[in-house]
């Protein structure tokens, strides 16, 4: 009977194993119910030891206690402690570590004097906390991980600063850091050594991103004395903030807001500028500029791309400004680079096989000429047809096309485009040869006569060439292993008749040329490979071409010897050059050089430019001897009409937490800029 009741008693005892064990795969599958798993075994007095890897100089043992000294190594999963003493027992989940603990958690180390710890649940107190990330520094008195991964923060200091009094800190009473290493503080004081300055309810930034505090200070004799306070701070995991705040003694004050989005998928730039100009003639002051200008300057400029699937995107711009002077006068630099901003918006489906977009193109600025697009285009790749020889690809396009200048609307029509080309590669002995066929047809909803026109066209061509390579030699040298010289020569020809569009025709594009295309191509390719880690290397590629084609009447079919090469001379060092010289005149339209020397201390690269009438010479070099001092200097200089575009020379020194920068700017029409700037070192390496 006895062993029947306890034979009775041990089926129960498994049944009610199995009904727990079920219960405790339900509640570990439900995320952050760690604590309703502990409390579940509290109530049935069941402990449960999660399990983790300890070694130490020695281990001491006490009943089911036991206690761990000098030099402890603690491995819990992706965490990793290391301290002075440990305490513990083999019924709880509590251990209790004391003196120079550290916890490795990147980006972060987390440095305390004392850790209660539960290593089931993965929750813990630090005492005593100091917390680096790079160049930032946290101190407080108190640190809690949280079940979720995060870390509370109790009455925290945070600077860059490495003195033992911080020239600057950020006092919070309270704070985290979540699992994704974004820093969220709350009541923030910013204080100057020990005066406190500004305060701010909330502020977020990244342990991995940079945050960058800004004060700059200039002299131009175009805007007079500059005061540019600025702050970049982060938003949220993926958008940031650049608030600048400019103040200008000869022309107002103004206000620039910038937001970024950076993320997988989506990508913008949003860019807001605002001066109540009280001088806005200070520089443009004939009668039809004064017409332009007013008190009230502004611009607003917005991109972005997003990537809706692998094969979809969309891309757009938009620009709108006050008056065409304001960038040249305030964002000089930016107005280089693009003197007429554009607005679009593009659409874009592509695979292997073909490719469409949805293309607008709409002035905003009336002030600007420009050419009003709508357009769908749809392409298909060179693709075989069927099981022949035959490659075929096509383009084709339908636009509404309106051209503006910046005083009236000169012509606008609907254009129906599309050019297909049917190929048959083929190979004769060493020789490649590809014959094509091209029909091509167009139309016109209106031309200059404001009659409607259409335009069927064919073509003929061919591509042929033949490569041959030998291998000079396979010693190591100086540029790498080996050397390998390959030459191609090629001939490329392409007849499209196009006779019967007349010049009727505004030139909105490349597509309403209204001459025959007849052109012939002809070209020695030479390249030199050379071995370097294992893979081949281009040392150098030389292309020398010439172009015949008659254009116009013109007497002369051979007119332009063109030349396309590039050097890697070392693994810091590369030149290319770009130049078309005309037999007809003797003549050099176009010469473009460029060489550049990279290396961590030293940058250097020169550029020199000629087109047409325009020429150009473009230095920079940047030296930094060590971590405390660099100097930035360039020059862009107009040889032909001896005239300084731009040249500016900039020293910036780091001491401690602050980076200090003073600099000069000459810019064309004779100003003058001096620049002074402070800077907060960025919260990364």
């Amino acid at each position: 009977m006895r062993w029947f009741k306890l034979n009775f008693l041990i089926i129960k005892m498994i049944k009610i194993m199995k009904l727990f064990q079920k219960l405790l795969l339900y509640f570990k599958k439900i995320k952050k119910k760690s604590s309703l798993i502990i409390f579940f075994l509290s109530i049935i007095n069941i402990p449960i030891i999660a399990e983790y890897k300890l070694s130490a100089d020695s281990i001491e043992y006490s009943g089911s206690s036991f206690t761990a000294k000098k030099n402890i190594y603690i491995t819990i999963d992706e965490n990793k402690i290391l301290a002075d003493e440990l305490q513990g027992s083999l019924n709880s989940n509590i251990i209790n570590l004391n003196g120079n603990i550290i916890l490795d958690s990147k980006p972060y180390l987390l440095y305390a004097d004392a850790l209660l710890y539960d290593h089931f649940v993965k929750t813990g107190t630090f005492k005593n906390v100091s917390i680096k990330s790079n160049q930032l520094s946290i101190n407080c008195n108190k640190a809690y991980q949280t079940i979720d991964n995060k870390l509370n923060l109790t009455d925290a200091i945070i600077t860059t600063c490495t003195n033992k009094t911080p020239h600057y800190s950020i006092c919070v009473n309270s704070g985290e850091i979540d699992n994704s290493n974004k820093l969220k503080l709350n009541n923030v004081w910013l204080r100057i050594y020990d005066l406190p300055i500004i305060y701010l309810p909330y502020l977020k930034y990244s342990l991995r991103d940079s945050n960058n505090f800004e004060l700059k200070t200039k002299y131009s004799n175009n805007i007079g004395y500059s005061i540019s306070p600025s702050v970049r701070f982060l938003i949220n995991n993926n958008l940031s903030a650049n608030s600048k705040l400019q103040y200008y003694s000869e022309r107002g004050i103004g206000f620039e807001q910038r937001f970024k989005l950076n993320s997988k998928k989506k990508n913008f730039d949003l860019s807001l500028f605002y001066l109540n100009d009280k001088n806005p003639y200070n520089r443009y002051n004939s009668i039809d500029e004064k017409k332009l200008i007013n008190n009230d300057r502004y611009y607003l400029d917005f991109s972005s791309d997003n990537l809706w699937t692998d094969t979809k995107y969309v891309k757009s711009k938009i620009s709108y400004i006050s008056d065409k002077y304001l960038k040249e006068e305030f964002y000089r630099d930016e107005y280089l680079l693009e003197p007429q901003p554009e607005n679009f918006l593009s659409g874009v489906t592509v695979n292997d096989t073909y490719g469409a977009e949805l293309y607008v193109n709409n002035r905003l600025n009336d002030f600007y000429s420009n050419l009003n697009r709508a357009q769908m285009s749809a392409s298909l790749f060179r693709t075989k047809i069927s099981k022949t020889p035959v490659f075929f690809n096509s383009k084709n396009s339908i636009s509404y096309l309106d051209l503006l200048d910046s005083n009236s609307n000169i012509e606008d029509t609907f254009r129906l485009y599309t050019r297909n080309e049917f190929h048959l590669p083929s190979k004769i002995g060493y020789f490649n040869f590809n014959p094509k066929l091209m029909l091509g047809y167009s139309y016109y909803s209106k031309t200059m006569n404001n009659q409607s026109f259409d335009n069927l066209h064919l073509g003929v061509g061919f591509e042929s060439s033949v490569q041959l390579s030998k291998v000079i030699h396979d010693k190591n040298m100086w540029f790498g292993k080996g050397l390998k010289h390959s030459v191609k020569p090629y001939v490329n020809y392409n007849y499209f008749d196009n006779s019967s569009l007349t010049n009727s025709i505004y030139q909105y594009d490349n597509l309403d040329t209204y001459y025959d295309h007849n052109l012939i191509k002809i070209g020695f390719n030479q390249l030199f490979l050379t071995k370097k880690d294992h893979k081949l290397s281009r040392l150098c590629e030389f292309d020398l071409y010439t172009i015949g084609s008659k254009k116009n009447n013109s007497d002369n079919f051979f007119e332009d010897l063109l030349v396309d090469g590039r050097v890697l001379i070392t693994d810091s060092l590369n030149f290319d050059y770009i130049a078309n010289y005309n037999t007809s005149n003797g003549n050099i339209p176009l010469s473009i050089s460029r060489l550049n020397f990279l290396k961590p201390l030293f940058n250097f690269s020169f550029s020199q430019y000629e087109i047409n009438d325009s020429s150009l010479i473009s230095t920079r070099f940047q030296i930094a001897p060590n971590s405390s001092f660099s100097i930035d200097s360039y020059i862009r200089y107009e040889y032909e009409n001896n005239d300084f575009e731009h040249a500016g020379l900039t020293a910036y020194f780091n001491n401690c937490c602050t980076r200090y920068g003073i600099g000069y700017k000459l810019s064309r029409g004779n100003s003058h800029s001096i620049l002074l700037s402070v800077n907060l070192l960025e919260f990364e390496n």
